[in-house]
């Protein structure tokens, strides 16, 4: 009798120490990653990125283990970069905005090794206060790339630019009646 108490005592704390084990894991939140736009704003709008900032999403792009994220923040121009880590989540690596500024430029680069860049690319985000109606990049002085952009429109733009160790751009911008803005 006394042994089946015994047993009946060991068999109630284990089944509470499981449930407990059950109850902190099933309650645990799980992890934020950016594989979806709703957790993507979330990651955006924490403590550690854009705090108590609007966070509008206008373009998700994936390339290669990386999700790019162009998107307005208050109204300024920002990115985001996530990394795909082993689990196929997408982890936050890096982000910026340009506070203040109609049309921004981002420098988007993957790097194969230390000194050699696999690819990079321009991206160009416009607000909608943006005046600038078109641009013209000169990349290292020898290819030249075109983008237009409506006025007073929010916008997302990419130049593939060519493959460089290292890179040298002049801009020239246009406004709507196209005058170079910077001559």
């Amino acid at each position: 009798m006394i042994l089946k108490k015994k047993n009946g005592i060991y068999l109630a704390v284990a089944v509470i120490i499981l449930m407990i084990i059950l109850v902190y894991f099933i309650s645990r939140p799980a992890g934020l990653y950016g594989n979806d736009q709703e957790s993507i704003e979330k990651i955006l709008q924490s403590e550690q990125v854009f705090q108590n900032t609007e966070i509008e999403i206008l373009e998700i792009k994936d390339i290669y283990n990386r999700r790019e994220v162009a998107f307005l923040s208050d109204q300024d121009p920002a990115y985001a970069e996530f990394r795909k880590d082993e689990k196929g989540n997408y982890l936050l690596s890096k982000f910026q905005d340009r506070n203040g500024e109609a049309l921004s430029s981002f420098l988007i680069q993957e790097f194969e090794d230390q000194d050699e860049v696999h690819a990079a690319s321009m991206l160009y985000i416009a607000n909608q206060d943006n005046t600038i109606s078109k641009l013209e990049l000169t990349v290292n002085e020898e290819q030249v790339f075109e983008r237009e952009f409506e006025v007073n429109q929010k916008a997302v733009e990419w130049i593939e630019l060519p493959e460089s160790n290292e890179f040298q751009f002049k801009y020239r911008y246009y406004d709507e009646n196209g005058k170079p803005l910077n001559e």
